[in-house]
């Protein structure tokens, strides 16, 4: 019998934090196409806040499976080109 795939500790039960990461911003989009010009400053202003509430939600849910969120970056690779 399959076995279900492993499911990581800093998702949620149903990823609906990730959907939505998606789908705020596609559809404030859509609306700013679809409501005209002068509003589309306004739409995009009154989208950005839920962004940042989905963007936040997911690194809450992220600290306590993973530990504390640490910025790392690639090592540099130094490469020597014939000449």
């Amino acid at each position: 019998m399959l076995q279900p795939p492993p499911v990581p500790e800093a998702t949620t039960a149903g990823g609906y934090l990730l959907v939505l990461l998606i789908v705020i911003p596609v559809a404030g989009a859509l609306l700013a196409v679809a409501a005209g010009g002068r509003n589309l400053e306004r739409i995009a202003l009154a989208t950005l806040p839920f962004g940042l509430a989905v963007a936040i939600a997911i690194a809450l849910t992220m600290v306590p499976a993973t530990g504390p969120l640490v910025p790392t970056a690639p090592p540099l690779v130094f490469r020597k080109y014939p000449p």
